[in-house]
């Protein structure tokens, strides 16, 4: 490619050409990347910047409207390079040279991962051309190549700015909605044609699993692949080498969101059984189809077992299908690594103060698409099939119900998690068993605490997918044999809510519980997130949407 009475080997577009090709993306709201972007450039320290995530997640968006912001003399002194398969390092190296000699400040390099050497020549980009006065900012693909490269050629020679993770206060603004159900089952992805657009990744099991495909399995196997000669696959490799990998990649991924909604389904069956179902059809819901909950008679106890053993069916199905324990570890580990999925905590109260460790997967959309799938393979049960319509109907509809009320609560965890890793340690707590000082066995449940140890302090939350306020929602918020030991161990507690979809309010039924609206709370947590390095003490009604920030948390 000739341009600046330059000859080029890889597509690059200096000063006047770049104006197409962001013509469309200056359009468009800005993630909250752009601005870290922008510090980059105009910073100082390291000349690389590594836009690390997966796909669909606005890097190259990012990367075009930082170019359409800049004045005149900026945009003469920047150029956008694309690579495509089969581009070397090499070819890399000698355009950047090129583009050096005529004065270019900014390179931006679309698709750098295509180059299959890039993870061993990336420590050219650092040790000659940056360091020359260049300011380079790659983006690519096989988002763990990246990472790769920042353990071997790279080291601390770079910024890494990560794109996966989508906040909901950053899904609501880019897209122009604070619905959270939008969220939970569209979240993750973004398009620069809206929601619908949007939701088209996760739109079926068809679509997500392209789209794990691509993004994730791919992902990994080629950043491996690239790195030390396949050497880094470990036990995998046998699995690669016989072209079985992308499958295990994708059946863990799978196994993660099954295991997340055979836990969610079998609380219900557990702890309400179908009593709420029948509760609908008697409420309303069932009487405007003209449904008469007693003719034919609704045997709940027979359709409980026969859902029960249906779980059970789809459970072992799925270990049987599991990979080795060793391989699994491996996945998960990339799978970390990538930012697909992200691990948190569930503590017990009894003596032994046990932790687990679970795994949310990042994406709400697609944990939502796979989940979803589950419900429907549910649903095609023989004896459910046999039921009248109607029933079927409301069933397949509580129970995705319970399901993006399960999402929900790991969403809220998540996000308060990331928000305020630096300055607050934030778990679930449950288990089932004795407490101490107290006798007999119990099951409870806190969806989230939040636990500042500068100043001993904690603050629970229940979370409920629901616009509705009920006084039985805050009862493990009560319960004295929880509240009392949490306040053993964490420190005191300085407040208690129910997040859930309605209006906010204050104490509304005398109890010390507050209510907030879960939208308000998200948009919360993130506006008021701690600057890195900044610890702020205390926990209080500001994260829930109440009070002055300045007040509160200090």
């Amino acid at each position: 490619m000739e341009t600046s009475g330059q000859t080029y080997t890889l597509d690059v577009f200096v000063g006047d050409q770049l104006r197409p090709l962001f013509e469309e993306e200056r359009l468009w709201e800005r993630r909250d990347l752009v601005d870290d972007l922008r510090g980059f450039l105009r910073g100082r320290g390291p000349y690389v910047c590594v836009l690390y995530g997966l796909r669909r997640t606005g890097k190259s968006t990012a990367m075009l409207q930082v170019l359409s912001e800049m004045d005149e003399d900026e945009l003469r002194r920047s150029a956008f390079v694309q690579l495509t398969p089969g581009a070397s390092m090499r070819e890399l190296a000698n355009d950047l040279r090129r583009l050096r000699s005529v004065g270019v400040r900014n390179v931006f390099v679309d698709e750098v991962t295509l180059a299959d050497d890039f993870i061993d020549g990336a420590a050219f980009l650092s040790d000659v051309m940056a360091r020359s006065g260049m300011r380079i900012v790659l983006s690519g693909t096989d988002s763990l190549s990246f990472w790769l490269a920042s353990c071997s050629t790279l080291y601390d020679r770079c910024v890494v700015i990560h794109s996966t993770h989508i906040p909901f206060a950053e899904h609501a603004r880019l897209l122009g909605t604070n619905d959270v159900d939008d969220y939970i089952r569209f979240g993750g992805t973004l398009s620069i044609g809206g929601l619908r657009a949007a939701s088209d990744t996760f739109a079926d099991g068809h679509s997500t699993w392209r789209y794990v495909d691509s993004a994730i399995a791919h992902n990994i196997q080629h950043s491996l692949a690239c790195y030390r000669d396949g050497g880094t696959f470990r036990s995998l490799y046998p699995l690669y080498e016989r072209g079985e990998l992308t499958n295990t990649i994708n059946r863990v991924v799978e196994a993660t969101n099954h295991e997340f909604c055979v836990r969610t389904l079998r609380r219900r069956f557990k702890s309400r059984d179908l009593g709420s179902l029948m509760q609908l059809m008697r409420n309303g819901t069932g009487v405007r189809r003209g449904i008469d909950i007693d003719d034919p008679p609704f045997d709940a106890e027979g359709v409980t077992r026969r859902l029960k053993d249906a779980l059970n069916i789809l459970e072992a199905d799925e270990l049987a299908e599991m990979p080795t324990s060793e391989r699994l570890g491996e996945v998960r580990h990339w799978l970390q690594t990538l930012e697909a999925v992200a691990p948190y905590e569930v503590r017990t109260l009894d003596e032994g103060a046990r932790t687990f460790v679970r795994d949310v997967i990042t994406q709400p959309g697609l944990r939502f698409s796979q989940a979803q799938e589950l419900v429907h393979s549910l649903m095609t049960d023989a004896f459910v099939q046999s039921l009248p319509a109607a029933y079927q109907e409301i069933m397949a509809s509580a129970l995705a119900e319970d399901v993006m009320g399960r999402m929900l609560e790991e969403i809220v965890l998540h996000e308060t998690q990331t928000a305020l890793a630096d300055t607050h340690d934030v778990f679930k707590l449950a288990g089932h068993g004795p407490v101490p000082g107290h006798s007999g066995m119990f099951e409870y449940e806190i969806d989230k605490v939040v636990r500042d140890s500068a100043s001993n302090t904690c603050a629970l939350y229940e979370v409920k997918h629901t616009e509705r306020r009920d006084e039985r929602q805050g009862r493990w918020l009560r319960d004295e044999r929880v509240v009392s030991e949490a306040e053993r161990r964490f420190g005191r507690i300085a407040s208690r809510a129910v997040l859930y979809c309605g209006e906010s309010a204050r104490n509304p039924f005398g109890d010390g519980i507050d209510y907030a609206n879960v939208s308000e709370y998200l948009l919360s947590v993130r506006a008021n997130r701690p600057k890195p390095r900044q610890r702020r003490r205390g926990v209080g009604l500001s994260l829930m949407g109440f009070g002055n920030p300045e007040q509160d948390i200090r």
